[in-house]
């Protein structure tokens, strides 16, 4: 190979696509409660759950754990950050099945000075150090956290007995595909090269026409001379006085490509096989574009994966929200216990929506009267977001309030004067239907 072909630098990013893809589909909305529901919004917005949950859910992916930590920022307000497996860890008790102590150390800030922040149940200590005065301690700093709660929390990924702390999506067989995948993109890049400059070939004539001296050339300056040769725009020879038609050059036939790509697409399929996810994401398209059962079909397996990765998430998200919950300010007359027996998390449906089939099937449960059209479970199977669902709330609420103004208004116009009023019996002095309605109408207002 020539020197230019030598560090060409071929890379595939088959496993960046099989993490970003489970990334982009296990997605958190926040937390809900069917009684406190505008509470947990304001903790979902105050401490930006979704977009940490989501920053750890990639660490997830790519290492097999993440880690989410609440600490004091430096003014001493509590935050929630991600903590990458990089620069942090979480000591586990595997006979208590509970945290002992978890770590993290930040960068190097303008002022040379970097944070060392040790968790522990119910303490947040900082430790601020000199990184130019070979780790000089420049304060510690405790911070109790309300509720005594333990302020580290994991995410892990496909769990196994022999893997308790999570594995990552980058498996030993998605290693090695993308290896021979990127070996073959290679050796196409170089019969590329043959297929620009194919090799030629000429009869008649010497080495030496074309400069060759195998005394006095190096290996490298032979091969050097040979590309030399094969890629120069003209070739000339002399002839053989004798012959005239000698020398004679030709050249071989280069082949295409396509062998190298047909090998790539069986390394596309095995990943796909490893990863759950179906071929056409690895850069496989067909000439005709699915229909929507096609794509669920495709997708079963992926979704399924997604779902069992949630299901496992699920409890160290709901201590999470726990400790959120202890360390917010609310409102004095929220039951904390109450409000945390009732808490789930709001993952988004990672399944394909096709939009006429879950119309269909909600216009038969509306007509069949099995929910009602303002109804949260409706709502959430049409995949509306959680700010799409809060706005039709909203809208739904005024509008009731406005057919209520409606109907109080046109039962005051239709009320007669004391004086107009003939003289009823008894038996007449029951309310009418239509004042009945009215005055539950002013009780509702």
């Amino acid at each position: 190979m020539p020197r230019t072909l030598s560090d060409i630098g071929v890379v595939s990013g088959w496993p960046a696509t099989v993490v970003d893809t489970y990334g982009d589909l296990l997605r958190m909305d926040g937390f809900i409660s069917p009684d406190y529901g505008e509470e947990m919004r304001l903790v979902t917005r105050r401490f930006n759950v979704p977009l940490r949950v989501s920053e750890a859910i990639l660490d997830m992916l790519i290492f097999g754990l993440g880690l989410l930590a609440i600490e004091p920022d430096p003014h001493g307000v509590f935050r929630l950050r991600s903590v990458s497996p990089l620069s942090g860890s979480l000591l586990w008790d595997d006979a208590t099945n509970g945290p002992v102590a978890g770590y993290r150390r930040s960068g190097v800030n303008s002022d040379g000075v970097y944070r060392e922040v040790l968790y522990l149940q119910g303490e947040v200590i900082v430790i601020s150090k000199d990184s130019t005065d070979m780790g000089t301690v420049r304060s510690v700093e405790r911070f109790d956290v309300p509720g005594g709660g333990f302020p580290m929390f994991r995410l892990r990924n496909r769990l196994r007995t022999s893997h308790w702390s999570g594995q990552s999506e980058i498996t030993p067989a998605v290693r090695y595909l993308t290896d021979a995948a990127a070996r073959t993109l290679e050796n196409m890049e170089y019969n590329s090269e043959f297929y620009a400059s194919p090799q030629r070939w000429a009869t008649g004539a010497s080495p030496e026409d074309f400069g060759y001296d195998p005394e006095g050339m190096t290996e490298f300056d032979r091969v050097e001379m040979g590309w030399r040769t094969s890629i120069g725009k003209m070739l000339v020879i002399n002839g053989d006085e004798d012959d005239p038609k000698q020398p004679s050059v030709g050249q071989f036939a280069s082949s295409p490509p396509t062998p190298f790509i047909e090998q790539v697409r069986a390394y596309s399929q095995l990943i796909a096989s490893e990863s759950k996810i179906p071929a056409q994401y690895f850069g496989f398209m067909t000439e005709n574009p699915p229909s929507g059962d096609s794509i669920r079909v495709w997708k079963e397996q992926l979704i399924r994966a997604s779902e069992i990765k949630t299901e496992l998430m699920n409890p160290d998200l709901l201590e999470l929200a726990r400790v959120l919950v202890q360390v917010s300010d609310l409102d004095q007359d929220v039951d904390i216990e109450d409000l945390v027996d009732g808490l789930e998390v709001d993952w988004r449906d990672p399944a394909t929506a096709s939009k006429a089939a879950d119309a269909d099937w909600a216009l038969k449960l509306l007509t069949s009267g099995v929910l009602a059209p303002d109804s949260e479970v409706l709502l959430k199977n049409l995949h509306f977001s959680a700010a799409d669902r809060l706005q039709i709330e909203q809208e739904n609420r005024s509008k009731r309030l406005s057919q209520l103004a409606k109907v109080l208004e046109a039962s005051s116009t239709e009320e007669q004067s004391p004086e107009d009023t003939p003289t009823k019996s008894p038996e007449d002095s029951a309310p009418s239907p239509r004042q009945k309605a009215s005055e539950d109408a002013k009780e509702a207002r």
